[in-house]
């Protein structure tokens, strides 16, 4: 991500670590949320969410901070105006794509569109998590309840680029990227603990090479629509053996 970030990335698709990164987080997330109805038979919203806003919170304030600071102090590089500057927080994702003017913010806080979307899914998925427990439906229905949310949002997503040729939606939102931020890894938690090691093992090899073919296209539509869904495909049977098996 660093050398992608410094110019290289027609060379480095920097991409796929923050694609890893989400991964990671959705996994760890999930089992979390799991192990704490297994213990104590509900999952405490509120306290999820304190959590999650005192990791947070911190280091984005100090870097908001500087970031207004050199805004207001007419900074040179600080580009958008000083009276929409606001727009850059937490939601700063949600504002710029449904609100008018949600795009200006300071200069450097472009980067916290992949915050933007982690409390999209800090505030969402804990809820459906509860519901899901609270109907008391089986791991079984709740993979095939996710699976058919990555397809809906590979539709929605592929509609947007080919049906009316919507442009980069890397700068348009990312909130129709949710299959690649969160879905994937969330069925990986669910269906690991109970699927036989040999074949996460076999299938690993086929996923390390689907995901090398997913570098190698770069074409932007297919970066928009398949490439993400395909790479959360893959990773699942190599996070299973990097987690479980680590000794493999």
């Amino acid at each position: 991500m660093l050398l992608s970030h410094a110019g290289f990335e027609r060379f480095v698709p920097g991409g796929l670590g923050v694609t890893i990164f989400f991964f990671l987080s959705g996994y760890l997330i999930t089992t979390l949320l799991i192990r704490e109805h297994a213990r104590f038979g509900s999952i405490d919203i509120y306290a999820f969410c304190v959590r999650r806003f005192f990791r947070l919170m911190p280091p984005l304030l100090v870097t908001l901070d500087i970031a207004y600071v050199l805004t207001f102090a007419d900074i040179p590089g600080q580009h958008h105006p000083r009276r929409l500057c606001f727009a850059a927080p937490i939601f700063r994702q949600l504002s710029r794509d449904f609100l008018p003017g949600g795009r200006a913010h300071p200069t450097g806080t472009g980067v916290l569109w992949s915050l933007a979307v982690e409390e999209h899914f800090y505030l969402v998925f804990p809820v459906l998590m509860s519901i899901a427990f609270a109907t008391g439906i089986g791991d079984r229905a709740k993979i095939l309840f996710g699976a058919a949310i990555c397809i809906l949002v590979l539709g929605w997503r592929s509609y947007l680029v080919y049906g009316i040729g919507s442009p980069d939606l890397f700068r348009v939102g990312h909130t129709d990227r949710l299959d690649r931020v969160r879905m994937h890894p969330c069925l990986l938690s669910l269906a690991a603990k109970d699927a036989p090691s040999g074949r996460w093992t076999h299938d690993s090899r086929r996923a390390a090479l689907l995901l090398l073919l997913t570098l190698v296209n770069r074409d932007p539509q297919f970066r928009e629509t398949l490439r993400y869904s395909m790479q959360g495909i893959a990773l699942m049977p190599i996070f299973y053996l990097a987690i479980m098996k680590p000794q493999s």
